[in-house]
């Protein structure tokens, strides 16, 4: 061929067909790309992660706590910049949590619990919401935000036991009836003491069946649903209400307390 028909050849158009099959090519070699980059950033934040759980044993360390925030919001400022699973934002919110850092959880938990409406599953939302609203319980002036949070989980929690009646969905939407009866109970009128009943007797009802299945697990939460109903109840006038759900709560105390002292000792 000679140089002529060869430059001929090269300029010729080329068709539809062989623009698009290149086009879809380099979108799945662009994919492919994005992947393994966000498979590798995703594995450094798991990487920061297990760093936190070895700060977290150095109980003597004076730089644990600094150390421990530092990098859990290097693993945050990974997540959000680069559009990642919000694994290290959802632990950093727990950490918070069981360290009473409210203040500092609250503006955190809000940031994951927008995220995780968009990209979540409603078993996420779910939690996500409960955990938001227990945060804001313990917090001054954020009862009402309290209250829409669980009873969004509550509702989202009743249609996961609906189409699953899984022990894990029973005992977070159980959680959430004694988290918005225990809430009720505390505004104190009349008419929130009602709501808060409903709720408590509910969550007891639950953590019944769930004993019935695993009593070691669900006694103590049992017991506290209990003691919490027989308050409601000594708050409305039914004073002997009130005494059978003190007794109950107080048997099933000390039942769970033999039952923890046998497993320790075995």
């Amino acid at each position: 061929m000679t140089n002529e028909n060869a430059n001929a050849k090269a300029k010729e158009p080329r068709s539809l067909s062989e623009i698009l099959a290149d086009a879809e090519a380099t979108e799945t070699w662009a994919q492919q790309m994005n992947q393994q980059i966000n498979e590798k950033l995703e594995q450094h934040v798991q990487d920061l992660l297990v760093r936190i759980k070895i700060l977290k044993t150095r109980r003597h360390d004076p730089n644990r706590s600094d150390e421990i925030k530092q990098t859990f919001e290097e693993a945050i400022k990974l997540e959000e910049s680069n559009d990642l699973k919000r694994v290290a934002m959802w632990e950093y919110v727990s950490y918070l949590e069981e360290q009473g850092d409210c203040e500092t959880a609250i503006p955190l938990a809000e940031r994951f619990f927008a995220y995780i409406e968009l990209n979540g599953d409603k078993s996420q939302i779910a939690d996500a919401a409960n955990m938001l609203g227990g945060l804001y319980y313990v917090t001054e002036n954020s009862s009402k935000q309290a209250q829409q949070k669980f009873i969004q989980a509550n509702g989202i929690y009743e249609q996961l036991v609906a189409e699953n009646p899984s022990v894990s969905y029973q005992a977070k939407l159980a959680r959430t009836c004694y988290d918005l009866g225990t809430l009720y109970a505390d505004y104190g009128d009349s008419h929130h003491m009602d709501f808060a009943k409903q709720e408590l007797l509910r969550a007891k009802r639950i953590y019944e069946q769930l004993v019935a299945e695993n009593q070691s697990t669900y006694l103590i939460d049992l017991a506290k649903a209990c003691y919490c109903l027989g308050i409601v109840y000594a708050c409305t006038n039914c004073p002997e209400l009130a005494n059978e759900e003190f007794c109950r709560s107080r048997d099933l105390f000390e039942q769970d307390s033999k039952i923890h002292r046998f497993i320790k000792f075995r």
